[in-house]
């Protein structure tokens, strides 16, 4: 298993150096291609409409000149994306190309991640809608993706492969492939160590407790990797803050965690849970649908 191409959303106005820092670390490690993928803002006319002809054509005349200003801007920060990317091109030894397009970002991603190994995002990136603001749209991109999302937190990073990772498990598609998806991060620094935090098994789950305590651990036995394995008892209430305790507590370095939609009643309640930690957890988190 391993990483060979990685996808770099950029939105308008955001830094990219902390992204930007983790595809590079897991590109000299694997080798990976590196694309970024500018995402143009839209143009928001804000020139206010006359009934009289005279103010017809001034808003005619406004609306051109913002139109112009709109695209002169972008064209700007398109040339200065593409300098940074071509001097880290120039030390990786390989082209770095960027991609531009005019769609939302989940719109966009949903289409390029086909191609593409992994996303890098930084939390809280833009979002594409008033109501985002309420949550990151991290976990509703990382639903619609064909690939997995690394989700880097907008502190001073630590550029390390993973040594403490902590598993968050409930015998699920979404949580199964988040973990398998995530084993090549995890094993690239031979990491040794990590926790299972079982937060509750399905209804037609047809593993006890203790067979998939056993099932779990060997399977990651095999990678190499020592896995505690602790069940998380808690009601619907406070399962997030149990689960956030527990990760400040094993001071956990990533977080694996299945990207959960809404379709289902099982998915309505695990996928508030891990929204709900995504929300308050301060270091890298691997999300998988």
């Amino acid at each position: 298993m391993s990483v060979k191409s990685i996808l770099m959303p950029i939105t308008s106005g955001a830094l990219i150096n902390n992204r930007f820092e983790w595809a590079i670390h897991i590109s000299k490690y694997f080798e990976t291609s590196i694309t970024g993928l500018y995402i143009e803002p839209p143009y928001q006319d804000v020139t206010q409409p006359s009934l009289m002809p005279d103010g017809l054509e001034k808003k005619t005349d406004s609306y051109a000149r913002n139109f112009e200003q709109h695209h002169a801007i972008i064209k700007h920060e398109i040339s200065n994306i593409k300098d940074t990317l071509n001097k880290v091109g120039l030390l990786l030894k390989k082209d770095i190309p960027l991609l531009t397009t005019t769609e939302k970002i989940s719109t966009a991603l949903k289409k390029y991640s086909q191609y593409y190994d992994l996303i890098i995002l930084e939390k809280n990136q833009v979002p594409d809608s008033i109501l985002s603001l309420l949550t990151d749209p991290a976990i509703d991109i990382a639903v619609n993706s064909s690939c997995p999302v690394l989700v880097v937190p907008n502190r001073a990073p630590n550029y390390q492969f993973p040594q403490s990772p902590a598993f968050v498990w409930d015998e699920s598609h979404e949580a199964s492939r988040s973990l398998t998806h995530s084993l090549p991060l995890i094993c690239a620094n031979d990491c040794t160590k990590g926790t299972i935090l079982n937060i509750g098994q399905q209804q037609n789950k047809t593993l006890d407790s203790e067979l998939d305590r056993i099932s779990i651990s060997k399977y990651l036995t095999l990678h190499k990797l020592n896995a505690e394995y602790i069940s998380i008892k808690a009601n619907e209430k406070n399962m997030a803050d149990s689960l956030l305790d527990t990760l400040d507590l094993k001071n956990h370095d990533l977080l694996v965690m299945g990207a959960y939609g809404h379709s289902k009643l099982r998915e309505l309640f695990i996928g508030s849970t891990i929204r709900e930690v995504f929300k308050h957890v301060d270091i890298p988190v691997f999300l998988s649908h």
